[in-house]
């Protein structure tokens, strides 16, 4: 962690939680539940912050239903406005990975937020 020391970030700790690369679906849910917990105690207990949970619909279907509540879910959802399974509610949308921003010459995520600027403004506040 003293690759990002705890003054130099604005949003909380974002861990990425989905299936790609060389993760493998078939590993067991209470294994990767143990090892998300863990690295979330670790994150806190050194940023002093709440870590927001970005995932996609899949992983969140199959690992994340009644998980980590007290964490915020930033949602990868590139079809239509998510709808978490259980119901739960989403801080952040990522609803394209094909958007255009003046100056970047290559497609760009673009997300939402789902709040207020006063909200965002409590979210990025260093205490």
């Amino acid at each position: 962690m003293h690759y990002v020391p705890k003054d130099s970030i604005d949003l909380p700790p974002i861990i990425d939680l989905e299936y790609g690369g060389n993760c493998q679906q078939e590993n067991r849910k209470e294994d990767i539940i143990a090892e998300i917990a863990k690295f979330i105690e670790i994150l806190e207990n050194h940023y002093q912050r709440k870590v927001l949970i970005y995932t996609t619909n899949e992983f969140y279907k199959n690992y994340m239903i009644g998980q980590f509540m007290d964490n915020p879910i930033w949602i990868r959802d590139i079809v239509s406005k998510p709808k978490l399974p259980d119901g739960r509610k989403w801080l952040f949308w990522q609803y394209t990975n094909k958007g255009k921003i003046e100056g970047i010459k290559t497609d760009v995520d673009l997300n939402a937020f789902a709040g207020t600027r006063e909200e965002f403004d409590q979210l990025i506040k260093k205490d």
